[in-house]
This record gives structure tokens, sequence and C-alpha cells, in this order.
């Protein structure tokens, strides 16, 4: 497993925070006034992600809060292989002979970024690159479907170092432009109170109500997604204040931390800011972000809908009360008071839906929100504010590059030697043509990937084999992705391994075990979601305004319902058949469709009418009862 980050001190302390902060300035500088050429932008950005790797991540615990001769050792081949690309890049062409200073040079490069992968994301993803290096190496002597044709160590190892379809290929590119630029705006907006308001809304909207702590939970993960992306740093951040919050309101801590787990996961599928996913499915398929984070939206709400409302019935269940007034802040004091956080969010939407690069929406974006925080809170906008905003958008950036350039070496091979295509009529063969089941397949793959591998190293695999499959059974290109871009996110609070719970139940002091089962349940409407939208274009939103409207309501009532059957609980608590009529009339209600819709209605009609009349026949007998006496 990873050691994880240092803790730093001394002189090392500024040099990292110069690196970092020299780093988000290039990013600034390439996004706003023009990007170098692709090699040399995702070579520089590779190269400086690297080097903060090997600074602030422990190679063993040894080291953790010091830097040993490995470190130093790691960056000096990481600026030895990163220099002689860029010096030498404009001399390459797709005909050249690598020479041994190539192969050697692309050879440290691989281990630098396998090692980096190790580092920040555990031993998973470096495994799994190396399983594939191994199969271009010997493929060719394995049986069947598997053979290739030969291919030398110096053709491979060309392919990754020389081109932009191995290691600087697509997933580090995407984190040279878009990621990086978002991942400084979050830094920008946290640092600036952005977090803060989110928070004091999301108390005002769900503070009051029964269970408020936990909706909270659910509400203020919902508003972080816009920004974050990125399930740990949602439970870092929002889970730090809510956890406590609920089990001091009498949440089991098991409980408190299921829920902000599975709302902290949302985020990733969150719209306008949904990781480095949803810019490679853009750049995947020839479509522009906005496309994406339209279709995602309606998905998205509905899995938060369900989410709230499992957190109603829990309370419930359990009696538990809002907060009381005194703790609830005002809803238009918290929006006056955080009104600059807000328009450049509302401005990042606006031009993206006009057409403009996510990246260069997200620059002009963090301008604005310099602009209105120096306008409406100029004494946060200081010196100390700006370099820690620009040094958290270095740093925390590194994981995902290391993921990526990681990906990179995995998506390369298969590129290389044709595995996908052979994997992809695999599938095909393998499912006997069946959409359903090869969706299935698919499903049951990606969770089980996500035992290891992030969720961007997952979708790039599957997005290379998976979809060209899903795709050729008559599946909608945006669908395809989308289905693999869940299932890569819900993998973090998928058990066994569940590690969005996991760090969760640590802030909770509960059982990851026990929390991870407990998410598994909160979250089941977003393992049932990707299937509903392969089959319901309107749920990605395409159709008419008045076919979609209708998708949205009947899709919230579904929620509803859907949840009443997994908590066992509607106006009270509910019999096992009563669940099973609530959990099929929800599923009925969230598929697009006048006959699904009628029976889910009617359905559901048939257990919440008796259940009504039982608890108003019982307030009648107790009204009685009360007069009598």
């Amino acid at each position: 497993m990873e050691i994880g980050k240092r803790r730093l001190s001394g002189r090392v302390v500024y040099l990292v925070g110069a690196i970092a902060i020299g780093t988000s300035l290039f990013h600034l500088y390439t996004a706003g006034f023009g990007l170098l050429s692709a090699l040399e932008q995702r070579g520089i950005h590779l190269l400086l992600m690297l080097i903060l790797t090997f600074l602030t991540y422990a190679a063993t615990s040894r080291s953790a809060n010091r830097l040993s001769w490995m470190d130093y050792f790691t960056i000096f081949l990481s600026l030895v292989s990163s220099f002689y690309l860029l010096f030498t890049w404009e001399e390459y062409t797709g005909t050249t002979i690598a020479t041994t200073k190539d192969v050697i040079c692309g050879l440290i490069l691989v281990v630098v970024v396998l090692e980096a992968a190790r580092r920040t994301s555990g031993w998973a993803l470096p495994i799994t690159a190396i399983v594939f290096l191994a199969y271009a190496v010997w493929g060719e002597d394995l049986p069947g479907l598997l053979a290739h044709k030969h291919y030398s160590l110096q053709r491979i190892v060309s392919f990754l170092y020389r081109t932009t379809e191995g290691i600087y290929g697509l997933p580090i590119g995407i984190s040279a432009t878009f990621v990086v630029v978002f991942v400084i705006f979050g830094a920008f907006l946290s640092n600036t109170g952005a977090g803060k308001l989110f928070v004091d809304l999301a108390f005002s909207i769900a503070g009051k109500q029964r269970g408020g702590t936990a909706k909270v939970a659910v509400v203020s993960s919902a508003l972080m997604g816009t920004i974050t992306g990125s399930p740990l740093a949602e439970v870092a951040t929002t889970g730090t204040i809510t956890i406590p919050l609920m089990k001091e309101a009498g949440y089991r801590p098991h409980v408190a931390g299921a829920i902000e787990a599975v709302a902290a996961t949302g985020g990733m599928i969150m719209p306008p800011v949904m990781g480095a996913v949803a810019f490679l499915i853009a750049e995947n398929l020839g479509i522009s972000y906005f496309a994406v984070a339209k279709a995602a939206a309606l998905p998205a709400i509905l899995y938060y809908a369900c989410l709230y409302f499992m957190v109603d019935f829990e309370a419930a269940k359990g009696g538990l009360k809002g907060l009381a007034q005194e703790k609830i802040p005002s809803f238009l004091g918290s929006l006056l008071r955080g009104w600059y956080a807000l328009i450049p969010l509302v401005a990042l939407v606006v031009w993206i839906g006009m057409g403009w690069s996510a990246m260069r929406a997200g620059f002009w974006s963090i301008v604005l929100l310099l602009l209105t925080v120096f306008i409406g809170k100029r004494k946060v906008l200081n010196w100390r504010t700006l370099g820690r905003s620009l040094r958290q958008g270095g740093e925390n950036t590194v994981s995902v590059a290391a993921a990526c350039a990681c990906a990179g070496i995995i998506l390369g091979v298969i590129s290389v030697t044709g595995l996908g295509v052979k994997l992809t009529s695999f599938m095909i063969s393998l499912s006997g043509g069946s959409l359903f089941f090869c969706l299935f397949l698919t499903a049951v793959t990606s969770l089980i990937l996500g035992m290891g591998l992030p969720a961007t190293a997952i979708y790039v695999m599957m997005s290379a084999i998976n979809a060209p499959a899903l795709i050729q059974m008559g599946a909608s290109p945006l669908a395809a992705h989308l289905f693999l871009f869940y299932f890569g996110a819900i993998s973090t609070i998928t058990p066994p391994v569940a590690l969005t719970a996991y760090a969760a139940a640590a802030v909770a002091g509960a059982s990851p075990t026990k929390t991870g089962w407990r998410a598994f349940v909160y979250g089941l409407s977003a393992y049932i979601m990707p299937f509903m939208f392969m089959y319901s274009p309107s749920l990605l939103m395409e159709g008419g305004v008045l076919l979609v409207g209708r998708t949205f309501v009947t899709g919230i009532l579904g929620a509803y319902f859907l949840s009443a059957g997994i908590q066992g609980y509607l106006i009270r608590s509910s019999a096992v058949i009563e669940r099973i009529l609530l959990f099929t009339a929800g599923i009925l209600l969230i598929h697009p469709g006048g006959w699904t819709d009628i029976i889910g209605g009617l359905l559901a009609a048939g257990v919440l009418l008796p259940q009504w009349y039982q608890k108003r026949a019982s307030k009648v007998s107790t009204s009685v009862d009360i007069a009598r006496s």
C-alpha cells in the first residue's frame, strides 16, 4: 500500500512550496495565453508533477518525514528523461528509428512513472501497468486470441516515450490542461471561503429538518462536488464538520461515516467539475465538456435525491430531530456574505454552456473570483491566501497526474499491440451479443478493478476495451462512456475495498467494514442508475423539454419510493412485501415510459395509501381515547 504524504519541515517546505506555486503559475499562464506543443506541455507538466511527487510522497515508512537518497535519485532520473525528450522531440518523426539513448531514457521514465503511481495510488496501478508491459514484450508466446506479433523492446519503449499515445498520451494531456486549472480553481474557492459558504447554505436549507445534520452532509457534499470532483477531498473537508455533528445527533458512527462517504462520492459525478474522467470522455468522443456535464446532471441529481430520502427515512426510524434554530445560519445572510464565491461558479457554467473550452472557462473563472473577492471580501485576498491557493493547486494535482501517466502506459500497450480490438471481440462473443449481459460484465469488471485502481485508470482501460463493444451492440457512445464513468466512481464505496468509506470511517471512529457495507446500501441507487440511462436517453437530457421534464418529476418520485423500499420505512415501518413493492415502484418510476410510470405509480399508491390510512386511523383512535379519559 502507499505510505502517504510526508509531513515535511524546515527548508524543504519552502522548496516544495516554491515548486508547487511555480507549477500553478506555469499552467495558469499557458491556460490564459496559449498552450505549448502537445509534447512540450505534457512533458513539462509531468516533470513538475514527478518532482512534487518524490518530494511530498514518501517511498517507505522510514522516510515519512524526511527526504531520502531515493527521492533525490528519482528526481534526478525524472530530470534526465524529461529534459532529453524536451530538447530532442522536434527531431523525432513517426518513422525515426529510436536510438540507444531514446530507449534508456524511455525505460527510465517508465520506471519513475511506475514509482510515482505506487507512492500516490498504491501497488495496484503500477502492477497492472507492469502486467501490460509484460504482455507487450512476451505476448507473442501466448496462445489463441491474446497472441500478438513480435514487438521489440526498442519499439515498445519508443512508442511509450516518444509519441502522444503512451505516457504523454491523452490522460496526461487532460491532466496538463483541464484538470490542473480546475484543481487550482477549487483551491482558490476553498481558501476564499466557498467551502464555508456551501456548508452554511446546507445548514440553512436542511438543518432544521429531521435528521438535519445528515442532510447537511448530503447538501454540502452536493454543493462542494460542483468544485472539487474528489471524494477523498470532500471527506477531508465537509466530513470533518458533518460526521461529528451526525454522531452528536444520534447517528451511529458507521452510519454517519457511510452517509458522508456516499455524499462525497457523488462529487465525482456532479457537474460542473466532475474530475479528470469527464474531460477524457469529452476528448474521446470529440464533444464539448458541456455536453458531458449536461448529460450527467440529471443522474447526479437523482443520486443525491435518493441519498437525501434515505437519510430522511433513517431519521424517521430512529426518531432523530433537526438542529435547534439558533444553530441554523440565515440562508439570505449566507448568500450575502458569500456572493463573491457564487458569481465565478455561475460564470463558469455559463461560459462552458456558451462553448468555451473548459480550460479557458476555468482560467477566467479564477480571474473573476479574484476580482469578486477583492471587491466583496478584500481582507481575505492577501499574499498568504494567494500563495496557499497556488501551492495547494500544484500539490493537489500530483496524484491525478501520476495516475494519468501510468494509465498512459496501459493505454499505449493496448494501442501498440492491438489488444483493445481483440478484447472487444472477446467481450461481444462472451456476452452472446446481449447488450444487458455485456453491461453486467462491464459493471462487475469495473468494480473489481476499483478495488485497487483510481477511477481515471479504470476508465482509460475500460474505454479502450468495453466501450467499443457496447457501442457495437447499439449503445449510445455518450451513454456507454458515462456507464464506465459511473462504475469507476462508485467503486470507492463498494466493499470489500471501499476507499472513500474507509476514509470516512477513520473520521467517524467506526469500523471500516461496517461503514463500507452501509455505504453500499445507501449508494444502491448508483448501481441501478447507469443501467437505466443506457436504455432511456431522456435521463441524459436527450429529447424535448416536456419529455425531460416528465423524466425529472417521475425520477424524483422514483428516488423517493426506491429509498423507502431500501430503508423499509415510508409512513411507518414496512413489511417485506411492502418493501418489495416500493423498491419495484421506484425502479419503474425512474425508468422513463408511460406504462412504467403508471404501473410504478399504482404499486407505490398500493403501499402509500394503506399506510397513510392506518396512521390517520391511529391518530383518530388516540384522540378519542384522550377525550374519554
